[in-house]
């Protein structure tokens, strides 16, 4: 019976990307765990079984990340039948849950939303500016990190429509088994801001 339950639990926690559970015991060997803003705990760097993961780093005020949020939320829904986990990930320090839930729903975000308060994935993954994509195969490996597509080629200036469509290239890339063609891209966007002096960010 109890090993009935421990596989049942294993089985939610990988085809949810998240699970309900308390915080577990902290260990040196334990993966980055976090809570995200409706409670659930993710592992966003452990691949749990999915062929892919994206983490996207972005701010709640930096216009050029919230212009982006109906094409991540597309790309969300496109690639979530066939396993791929998405994660968006606020970089301010000072953001609230609360905020960041009330963030989601003004734009739509229906995948878990987690705050980096002490940048332990920015740092981790090598995070500079907003709106950041990065793709993890299935064993965890980075394999693309860079814009979403190329609509912002520079600092105030856009196209009507994008003309590389970056992250659903390396998507497309990793989902049929090949190396993603260009797997760094530069961001056009909003600087990640520096952790408190106090070092009490999270």
């Amino acid at each position: 019976m109890i090993r009935s339950a421990v596989f049942c639990c294993a089985l939610l926690l990988c085809l949810c990307g998240c699970a309900v559970a308390p915080h577990p015991t902290a260990t040196k060997t334990a993966p980055l765990a976090f809570t995200a803003t409706d409670g659930r705990r993710c592992q966003p760097l452990n691949p749990q079984g999915r062929p892919a993961s994206v983490l996207v780093f972005v701010l709640q005020d930096c216009p050029i990340c919230n212009a982006y949020a109906s094409r991540i939320e597309r790309l969300a829904a496109r690639f979530a039948p066939r396993g791929v986990q998405f994660y968006l990930v606020h970089v301010d320090p000072s953001l609230s849950d609360a905020d960041a839930a009330a963030h989601a729903k003004e734009y739509g975000y229906r995948f878990p939303v987690l705050v980096d308060r002490a940048h332990m994935l920015v740092k981790r993954l090598g995070v500079s500016a907003v709106p950041t994509a990065v793709v993890l195969d299935r064993k965890g490996q980075v394999q693309y990190r860079g814009r979403i597509d190329n609509r912002y080629f520079a600092l105030g200036k856009s196209r009507e429509l994008a003309t590389s469509n970056d992250l659903r290239q390396a998507l497309d890339s990793v989902m049929d088994g090949k190396p993603v063609q260009v797997a760094r891209t530069r961001v056009i966007g909003c600087a990640v801001p520096d952790l408190p002096q106090t070092g009490d960010a999270r």
